[in-house]
């Protein structure tokens, strides 16, 4: 026969336990998985069509019926628009862990492969893991392209810059749900970026806070009303890369209020001062080069499939004649993970240091970086040697990007004729 006391304290411990073991698998699930989520944002769109209604671009007077928005409207339909570039539909769209998996093991579709945003965020991703294979950490990644009309227009990056906004506190908040804590890097080209940072505008219009780990800059033409937005809160890390052979990012005096854009955070600010008082700020200026050419890249190199050339009237010297080689046909974009993971390294020992060079490097064994303290080109410090890796990722895309022609740019500028003389028609 059961004591009785025997059975209360049998009940009464089994209840503790239960308790505990309730307790801890509550805390258990309300820890949250670290996911790393990045978002690619596009520039403008033809932006030499603006021309169509010239006056009302420069005022920002735009209304949907007007030539030059019913043309870009007409043209950001376009299915070749996708082919050589980071762009998808109007909107945000998931690049699927499935088609992710089939980039690592070179089996992509050919109606994907042929798309540059499945080609150049498969090489981004590839070089995500390779850097996370050699310090043993792993996070789990997520990828997303934001597309949008592309008018030349400030306003419209304005409207753009809120609807992303507004996209971003849905997404965050589906994670969450999803018991993941996010970890946002925006990687915006050209007038993207200054979407990007447009954000911080509609982020104190809003009651949700939310916090953008790292902000990536790509040939974005810098003025004075959004470079300032970089020492907002939202963010906390801006990465603003820009090269002297661009010619574009320091040319648009049109759809900007003063008249002026730059290529440098520090043109507009002194950021060197203003990270020594915000502990945990982390701005710079990059430029990119390679090897000692600061010429090497223009504006659409950053983004664009088959776009590595020397300026008008330079002859390529040898050494960057190779970068070019080890890259060609994929866009500067693939490297950010690298460059992230290098700033990263840096900010330890060099805090305070936010003009720097990016120096690509590469010979028939060799392709890696430099970092250099960008007053006194002292290095800072050397990448390791990623040549096999990004040979592997070049080979592939050489043999399975099958563009409807090569050709790009003369057919992005035909389209756009076309598609302007429709408009004018109809």
């Amino acid at each position: 026969m059961i004591d009785k006391k025997q059975l209360v304290s049998g009940i009464y411990l089994t209840s503790i336990l239960l308790i505990i073991t309730a307790t801890f698998s509550l805390q258990v699930k309300k820890t949250p998985i670290k996911k790393q989520v990045t978002i690619f944002v596009h520039g403008t769109v033809f932006p030499f069509l603006a021309f169509l209604n010239p006056h009302k671009t420069y005022i920002h007077n735009l209304d949907s019926q007007d030539w030059y928005s019913r043309c870009i409207g007409q043209l950001r339909t376009n299915p070749l628009l996708q082919e050589d570039c980071i762009m998808l539909d109007v909107g945000l769209h998931k690049i699927d862990n499935g088609y992710l998996q089939q980039y690592t093991q070179q089996t992509l579709p050919p109606a994907l492969s042929k798309k540059g945003a499945y080609q150049a965020i498969g090489a981004y991703h590839t070089i995500t893991k390779l850097l996370a294979n050699n310090s043993k950490q792993h996070v789990e990644h997520d990828y997303y392209t934001f597309g949008f009309t592309g008018l030349l227009s400030e306003s419209h990056r304005k409207q753009t810059a809120e609807d992303l906004y507004q996209t971003l506190i849905k997404l965050i908040y589906t994670y969450k749900q999803q018991n993941y804590e996010p970890i946002i890097t925006l990687c915006g080209y050209s007038h993207g970026g200054n979407v990007i940072l447009y954000t911080a505008q509609a982020a104190e219009r809003s009651p949700a806070a939310i916090s953008i780990d790292t902000v990536v800059l790509l040939g974005t033409p810098l003025q004075t009303e959004t470079a300032q937005l970089a020492k907002k809160s939202i963010f906390k890390t801006v990465i603003n890369i820009y090269s002297t052979g661009d010619t574009v990012q320091s040319g648009d005096s049109f759809s900007t209020p003063h008249g002026i854009t730059h290529r440098k955070l520090s043109d507009l600010f002194n950021t060197q001062e203003y990270v020594k008082v915000c502990p945990g700020k982390h701005l710079y200026d990059l430029q990119i080069t390679a090897d000692e050419d600061k010429q090497a890249f223009g504006h659409c190199a950053y983004w664009f499939f088959n776009h590595y050339s020397p300026g008008l009237f330079n002859t390529t010297p040898v050494n960057t004649q190779a970068v070019y080689n080890t890259l060609t046909p994929l866009p500067l974009v693939i490297l950010i993970p690298l460059v992230k993971e290098l700033l990263k390294k840096t900010s330890f020992t060099y805090q305070n240091i936010t003009d720097l060079t990016l120096s690509l490097n590469a010979h028939e064994s060799y392709f890696g970086f430099q970092v250099l303290n960008a007053h006194n080109n002292q290095c800072l410090l050397k990448s390791a040697n990623i040549k096999n890796s990004v040979s592997r990722i070049q080979q592939y895309a050489q043999t399975s990007w099958q563009p409807y022609v090569h050709e790009s740019f003369s057919m992005r500028l035909a389209v756009g004729a076309l598609t302007a003389l429709q408009t004018l028609v109809t």
